[in-house]
């Protein structure tokens, strides 16, 4: 993403869904939408548009197409997105659903900016899945892949190709789900993923509670490492209607599977599952001119609440720009405003709710 300088909002919470079908699913309750001819295109083109304007519309502003070992409808949403320039309001991960010998199921998400010659080598990995004809109305028919979902994530842990550009995330929903990793005897396997987090196909409150306990690392017959939990919605409907609704938000500082697995690293404070709370006083924006920087403002996002207070980076007055931020946070409305240093401004914006 790219934001004019100064205006790059750091890490900010976004609401999430990372399991989400297009009309190639074999379970599409609505319309199938074959490609290849215009009108065909045009109909599957006007489908990402209506997804978007969904996605928008619920608050969402991280998703994943995740189809059964298929890509085709990804870059149909990738355009809708670049058409009307909303990078910087919602970011698609590409992604594909996995079903393993093993029959457990996994997400594989790769960064924004790659593309289907990253994708294809996939298909590496499953032995027994062939990428199937985009143009078709739906995806093959499911089948196993070939690994079981351990070795699948040591042999992408592996991959050069792969480093740094994916995250996986093992079907880790309540037990007695379709596919889950949480199933009897399954605890050994479990103990030794390669992941740092788990997908769930419901919210966080339909989870049995020794489940929970199970992937928090708390029951040491299946391991003792904290993993997180991304619920999703598991859309496969033209209704659009399970789009993001198990709620989940994620703390990202880039729109990068990295930025995932830190977030999924640090779950307790940058993974929630409500609406995250805002400060009702913070800082807005701050406004530079100096005969050093020129003239710059810089914009802070709605989690910004304190200002790193340092005075020494040579000369004393390059703290002057930190000293008038921390003035206008300390201040009360109501209270007498500081006058800013001599060698810089300050624009500051009423504090409070709506602001």
């Amino acid at each position: 993403m790219a934001y004019p300088i100064g205006a790059n909002p750091g890490a900010v919470w976004m609401k999430c869904d990372f399991q989400v079908h297009s009309p190639r699913d074999l379970n599409w309750q609505g319309e199938k939408l074959a490609g290849g001819d215009p009108q065909s295109e045009a109909k599957r083109d006007a489908w990402a548009d209506d997804f978007v304007d969904a996605c928008l519309a619920r608050g969402l502003s991280a998703v994943a197409i995740t189809d059964h070992h298929d890509f085709a409808f990804i870059s149909y949403v990738r355009r809708a997105i670049e058409r009307r320039s909303l990078q910087n309001e919602l970011v698609l991960f590409p992604g594909v659903e996995i079903t393993c010998n093993d029959s457990a199921q996994c997400l594989l998400l790769f960064d924004p900016d790659t593309d289907e010659t990253l994708w294809d080598q996939m298909f590496g990995f499953l032995p027994q899945i062939k990428k199937h004809d985009c143009n078709s109305q739906s995806c093959a028919p499911t089948e196993l892949c070939g690994r079981n979902v351990d070795e699948l994530l040591k042999d992408l842990a592996r991959s050069k190709v792969f480093a740094g550009k994916y995250i996986a995330l093992p079907n880790g929903s309540t037990s007695g789900v379709h596919k889950t990793v949480l199933r009897d005897g399954f605890h050994l396997r479990f103990a030794g993923l390669l992941a740092d987090g788990v997908y769930a196909d419901h919210a966080l409150a339909d989870y049995k509670p020794g489940d929970v306990k199970i992937i928090r690392g708390k029951v040491k017959e299946w391991g003792l490492r904290r993993r997180a939990i991304l619920p999703t919605g598991d859309n496969r409907s033209s209704q659009l209607d399970k789009l993001g609704v198990h709620p989940c938000w994620i703390k990202l500082g880039e729109p990068t599977t990295e930025a995932i697995r830190q977030a999924l690293l640090a779950d307790e404070s940058r993974v929630r599952y409500e609406p995250p709370i805002y400060a009702t006083q913070r800082l807005m924006s701050l406004s530079v001119s100096s005969a050093l920087t020129g003239s710059t403002t810089l914009t802070f996002n709605e989690g910004f609440n304190s200002f790193n207070h340092c005075h020494h980076f040579g000369y004393r007055r390059t703290g002057a720009v930190v000293d008038c931020g921390a003035s206008a946070c300390r201040d009360a409305p109501g209270e007498a405003r500081r006058p800013p240093h001599r060698s810089s401004t300050t624009r500051r914006r009423p504090c409070g709710p709506g602001t």
